[in-house]
């Protein structure tokens, strides 16, 4: 029923707050959120962002434009709008049909297809990628190249904010950002290097340091041929970890999987807790490689990744020399003499 005289001022604001709801959460879905929140997680977790957000997001939009249509038909005479007037109701009823469409029928129907397509990528060791739009071109071409001699996949493991994702961002990005994002489960980048005259592509797994994570991230132990274990030297309960998670690698990896122990912001002398000699003696205890680094810094990170490289490296010509034989004419896939010893420690 249409009401008689001028809109009050409360109706006039809230009809102007659900018009700026509505399409303000459209830019801010589509412009920014989505542009921020793809930088910092992989590709699967974006997606299951997206379906658990937009269902919210389209309902809203439909509860808004209902009524800014119901507010503005209340005011205004079918009868006597202008050509604007009903160009501008005829576009709040069709905005108002597609968020019905998209809530109702669109977002679940594409959110199922998505959840099945990730299952069979899951299979296939993909999707974990971070979806940046700045790097996937390249993440997509390195997981995509099979121009390699050999391909050693490598997790960086240890307790939450111990600076593992900043660790692996500085080595495969040579990038450092000093906002913390918790990661969600796991995540993965690839890079390719030349080690020993040998092409060897690393797919290097940064996982959750979070309990309510722990049985995602154990799952892809199984595989790895080297492990980053990592504390923070400002943090005691970091370093007192490192026991547990040396158990789990034993546990849940293979028996030949080379560690290296890394205590990593080493930059934070002022607040440091662990003495460089404690993380040393602890390495020595596990048997794992130690050093110190920091990824703000980007100290040790390049030398830290070149060591367990060359570990595994030395490993598997060992194993191809105890299983040669004398007699074998077929061409061995032996790599080039190990490099020296690297000293361990930080520089800084």
């Amino acid at each position: 029923m249409p009401m008689e005289g001028d809109p009050t001022s409360l109706v006039k604001v809230a009809h102007l707050l659900f018009l700026s709801t509505a399409w303000g959460m459209q830019v801010w879905v589509t412009f920014v959120a989505g542009f921020v929140l793809i930088r910092g997680v992989s590709r699967h977790t974006f997606g299951l962002v997206q379906s658990k957000l937009f269902p919210f997001y389209f309902y809203a939009v439909l509860g808004c434009s209902f009524l800014n249509l119901a507010l503005y038909a209340m005011y205004h005479l079918r009868e006597l709008l202008s050509s604007g007037e009903t160009l501008q109701i005829s576009l709040f009823f069709v905005c108002m049909v597609l968020a019905a469409v998209n809530a109702r029928w669109f977002s679940p129907t594409t959110s199922k297809v998505m959840l099945k397509m990730q299952e069979i990528e899951k299979e296939h060791g993909l999707g974990m990628e971070m979806a940046s739009a700045n790097d996937s071109r390249q993440n997509q071409k390195d997981a995509a190249d099979q121009n390699f001699d050999y391909m050693f996949k490598l997790l960086i493991i240890g307790n939450s904010s111990v600076g593992k994702t900043s660790f692996l961002f500085r080595y495969a990005d040579d990038s450092f950002t000093s906002a913390f994002v918790s990661t969600v489960g796991i995540d993965f980048k690839v890079k390719t290097v030349y080690r020993n005259e040998k092409r060897v592509k690393l797919q290097i797994w940064d996982t959750a340091g979070q309990e309510r994570y722990r049985t995602i991230t154990t799952a892809y132990y199984r595989g790895a041929m080297g492990f980053l274990l990592m504390y923070d030297i400002s943090n005691q309960d970091s370093f007192n970890a490192v026991q547990d998670w040396a158990t789990q690698i034993k546990t849940y990896s293979w028996d030949n999987a080379q560690v290296i122990l890394v205590g990593n912001k080493c930059d934070l002398e002022d607040d440091r807790v662990i003495p460089t000699e404690d993380g040393k003696r602890l390495a020595d205890e596990l048997g794992f490689e130690f050093f110190e680094a920091s990824a703000k810094e980007n100290i040790n990170v390049k030398q830290v990744f070149e060591r367990l490289v060359d570990t595994i490296c030395e490993k598997m010509n060992e194993s191809l020399d105890a299983n040669s034989s004398p007699t074998s004419n077929s061409k061995s896939a032996n790599l080039s003499e190990a490099p020296s010893q690297q000293s361990s420690g930080c520089s800084c």
